[in-house]
């Protein structure tokens, strides 16, 4: 270069050339050594192999949550612990009644004739209280477990940590499954629901999140370059998947009535049950480590240390995973109350909403993350995710200071592109550790976005308990928002480590005929001895 500058790419390799100072006749051969082990430093280091097992494995469970999760209250609402003690339902004695009334309402209103209006509020009360106990205890048997999952898929491989997740969930599904109330089935509907509920939520948290072998399983079968685009993939088939269990919902609803519980829990069971047939029989069933993960690891804050607090990069790549958490949590937990309360949607058009954000994932993923990455790279596409959340809790907040309450879904479409963030983080952070340490990459970062997840509904409850009947009802984004500042000025100043290889079947690294003949020129310049400059 004239101005004695040269591209990262050739300096790096440069560095690896004069490293040996060759001279005489053996130069040629040493700067080729030289520069062919600076390539195989950087060359990618997957295993291989298709990451469609793993999404179809996600896609599936994710379903198995869409289709049940509008259930979870209209099952604990009917509980004889949210009920009281005169809503003993033995058999033929007008259950069928009860869940007709409460679903008609999307479970809120009257729950059954039989056991009068006050029941109503005491139904919905005492079944949040089941709701807010079991998410308690699942959520911190979930960070229990984060690290160990995370230490076993680099112990003993990905296929046995998905095995026992999908178990848990499994288990979860079938009581609740067991829990509803029916006419002329046997249930577990008796005074101990409470007690089977939290004990079924503690064993699946604890079995852990399927979400962890599946990304691990991922990040260990794609190339650098296209390791934040398959992670893409893996959000695309979330999204797509919650917007057909929607209309899966829907479907039951028409073909049998909305007083049909056991039908769709069914269903649901059996999309788990094929997603942990779709790990036993298409996952891998080693792993190929170096050295096997200790068990010390297992112990979440060692994990944490050895992995996100590792490096600079990591340490911040931690923080923006919390505030990730936190704001998607805050948006997925509060705006539907924001949305009852203020413009008074009923569940058809909470599903709507729902919908709306399921539909456009796909088209997100898929299509726009490409197009950023090819466009401006993984940098850049990590800035516009983070600018579109602070730009979504900004238009929430306008909106919800108008009496239009149908712009909300005009901002619908926009919140799948905040979920870019996630995908790109998780490849940038993949690069500061070495492939035998992703599993317990995975479980870290899971576990510092759950932490997000838990601040999250604190804070909209103390916001929106001292905002909603005043003249500032959407307080709560505009708040969420500045607490998001922090994460967009990380991923500003962040510089993660580039890509130095092309994408292709053997991911070697290709160079440019320029960068060639500058290298050489510098390397034969570099070992010239001084006299013969002079």
């Amino acid at each position: 270069s004239p101005f004695g500058l040269v591209p990262h790419t050739t300096a790096m390799h440069l560095a690896h050339a004069t490293s040996v100072a060759p001279t005489g006749d053996g130069q040629l051969e040493s700067e080729a050594e030289s520069t062919e082990e600076g390539s195989e430093e950087h060359r990618d280091d997957c295993d291989g192999g298709p990451i469609w097992p793993a999404i179809l494995a996600q896609f599936l469970q994710v379903c198995s949550i869409a289709v049940f999760a509008p259930y979870v209250s209209l099952v604990t609402a009917l509980a004889p612990y949210a009920q009281g003690p005169t809503s003993h339902c033995p058999e033929g004695s007008g259950c069928h009644t009860a869940v007709s009334n409460v679903t008609t309402q999307g479970g809120v209103g009257h729950v059954g004739h039989q056991y009068g209006t006050d029941a109503a509020t005491r139904g919905m009360v005492h079944g949040q209280d089941i709701i807010s106990t079991c998410s308690a205890i699942s959520s911190l048997a979930d960070l229990a477990s984060f690290a160990l999952h995370g230490m076993l898929c680099d112990r003993i491989g990905v296929r046995v940590v998905g095995i026992i997740a999908q178990s848990g969930k499994i288990i979860y599904v079938g009581t609740l499954f067991l829990c509803a109330p029916s006419e002329g089935m046997r249930s577990l509907h008796s005074d101990h629901v409470f007690v089977w509920m939290v004990v079924s939520s503690a064993i699946s948290g604890l079995c852990g999140q399927t979400r962890i072998p599946v990304l691990a399983l991922v990040a260990k079968r794609s190339s650098t370059s296209l390791r934040s685009t398959n992670f893409g993939k893996v959000a695309a088939a979330t999204g797509f998947a919650f917007f057909l269990g929607e209309a899966m919902n829907i479907a039951i609803a028409e073909l049998v009535g909305k007083h049909e519980l056991r039908l769709p829990l069914l269903l649901a069971a059996v999309l788990s049950i094929a997603s942990l047939l779709v790990i036993c029989f298409t996952w891998p069933s080693h792993v190929k480590v170096a050295e096997p993960a200790p068990w010390r690891d297992a112990v979440p804050w060692v994990s944490v240390k050895r992995t996100i607090l590792t490096s600079t990069n990591l340490m911040l790549f931690g923080i923006m995973f919390f505030i990730e958490g936190f704001g998607m949590d805050t948006l997925h937990s509060a705006f539907m109350v924001f949305a009852r309360k203020l413009y008074h949607f009923d569940t058809e058009q909470c599903a709507v909403f729902l919908m709306l954000v399921g539909v456009t994932t796909p088209f997100v993923m898929a299509v726009i993350l490409p197009v950023l990455l090819s466009c401006g790279g993984e940098l850049f596409a990590l800035r516009f995710s983070s600018v579109m959340l602070l730009g979504v809790f900004a238009v929430l907040f306008l909106i919800g200071l108008t009496p239009y309450g149908f712009l909300l879904f005009l901002a619908a479409p926009f919140i799948p592109l905040s979920h870019i963030s996630g995908s790109v983080l998780l490849g940038f952070a993949t690069r500061e550790l070495p492939k035998d340490e992703w599993g317990r990459l995975t479980g870290a970062t899971m576990a510092v976005e759950t932490c997000g997840r838990l601040l999250a509904p604190l804070t909209a409850m103390y916001v929106m308990r001292r905002t909603m009947d005043g003249p500032c009802p959407s307080a709560m984004f505009l708040v969420t928002a500045v607490l998001m500042l922090p994460g967009v000025a990380i991923a500003w100043w962040v510089q993660p480590k580039e890509v130095f290889e092309k994408d292709d079947e053997n991911s070697q690294m290709e160079f440019s005929e320029d960068e060639v003949m500058t290298t050489t020129s510098a390397v034969l310049l570099t070992s010239t001895p001084a006299s013969s400059i002079s």
